[in-house]
């Protein structure tokens, strides 16, 4: 799986940043930026040093740049951003300039990621094209003396932002067809669960393990007080209505739902970690928790009217499982709400560019 690797190690208050800095510009692999004119003639002239560092203005003076950073007392972060070789060549990020871009364009959200003020946020890089894995190194600090913190969340913010700008076109492709795939399967999978209610009621046998168990929570909801939500029950009837979900999610059309809810989160999850996590049950799966809620209200419901014989408890099953395909519905995964707005921008101007009216929603996740 495509993935960008971050790494931010700093160096500490009274360590060598601008020899770092000279390192970065200068040694072997890195590119050296194209320069103009007088710039130019500066950086290439006999016993000139010639460098790759670049930064907040397009063009460097390394000196001036390495009197800076010495000046700094605080802490710098020194981040590695890399790809896979195949991957800087495909997504155009093989050139210095283009990964000036993407660190210009996303200097403000590092910024707020190391908990420095966006007008404090000081930053200089240089990209080394060699290896397996081309990288960028970036020196990064705030203006203001012992200003600046990160940490894991930081780093993934980080991550998250770039990652959605490198792979920007690869996720497009990646939500378009799983916009397509989901509502075909929202599609099938409303005839199935419908036939599957009207079984129900017409054959409750087919559903009665289900239905022994929601009787059973019935009867366990009756003694309790307060409120009847999944959060507030104890720990065995928790349990209880796990139990209930992950028997609904054995139904072939609501298991087919979440198998392919679980697929296309596994494909977002791999652009930002390169991990594939083992599918989890239903019930356990955070993003899910309005299902687990479901089977407790329709339950809670069936109390309240004192309707709790066996005969009474298929009806709700059906409406239970009825009513399931509008919860994956809601709960397809995002890699980042700006992300998404985009991405569904873009849909809809290739949509109205094919000649759909601009309220069609045909293929919207």
């Amino acid at each position: 799986m495509s993935k960008l690797i971050i790494k931010s190690p700093y160096i500490k208050a009274g360590g060598n940043p601008s020899g770092y800095m000279r390192y970065i510009a200068t040694r072997d692999g890195v590119e050296i930026l194209p320069r103009e004119g007088y710039l130019r003639y500066m950086a290439t002239r006999p016993g000139a040093d010639t460098h790759g560092l670049f930064g907040e203005q397009d063009a460097v003076d390394l000196n001036i740049a390495m009197s800076e950073i010495a000046q700094h007392s605080g802490n710098v972060w020194t981040h590695i951003i890399s790809l896979r070789r195949e991957d800087t060549a495909r997504l155009g990020f093989d050139t210095a300039d283009s990964w000036r871009n993407l660190l210009k364009t996303h200097r403000n959200d590092m910024a707020t990621a190391m908990k420095i003020q966006p007008q404090d946020f000081r930053w200089y890089a240089a990209f080394h094209n060699e290896g397996e894995h081309p990288h960028v190194h970036m020196m990064a600090w705030s203006a203001k003396e012992n200003d600046g913190y990160l940490s894991k969340k930081g780093i993934t913010e980080i991550r998250s932002k770039l990652t959605n700008s490198v792979f920007q076109h690869e996720m497009l492709h990646l939500y378009q067809q799983k916009s397509i795939s989901r509502n075909a399967l929202v599609k099938q999978a409303r005839k199935d669960i419908c036939r599957l209610a009207r079984r129900i009621e017409i054959e409750p046998a087919c559903a009665e393990h289900i239905s022994q168990l929601m009787l059973e929570l019935a009867q366990r909801l009756q003694k309790l007080s307060g409120k009847k939500q999944y959060g507030y029950l104890p720990k065995g009837t928790k349990r209880l209505v796990d139990q209930i979900v992950d028997e609904l999610v054995a139904q072939p059309s609501v298991k087919a739902c979440y198998d392919t809810w679980w697929r296309y989160k596994q494909d977002i999850d791999g652009y930002y970690s390169g991990k594939v996590a083992e599918q989890e049950p239903l019930s356990r799966c955070k993003e899910f928790k309005a299902i687990r809620n479901a089977v407790v209200y329709e339950v809670a419901d069936l109390v309240a009217q004192e309707h709790s014989r066996a005969i009474q408890i298929f009806p709700s099953v059906a409406r239970l499982v009825a009513n399931l395909e509008g919860v994956f519905q809601d709960n397809t995964p995002q890699i980042s709400r700006k992300s998404s707005h985009s991405i569904d921008r873009k849909l809809q101007e290739k949509r109205q560019a094919q000649g759909h009216a601009q309220n069609d929603h045909s293929i919207e996740w």
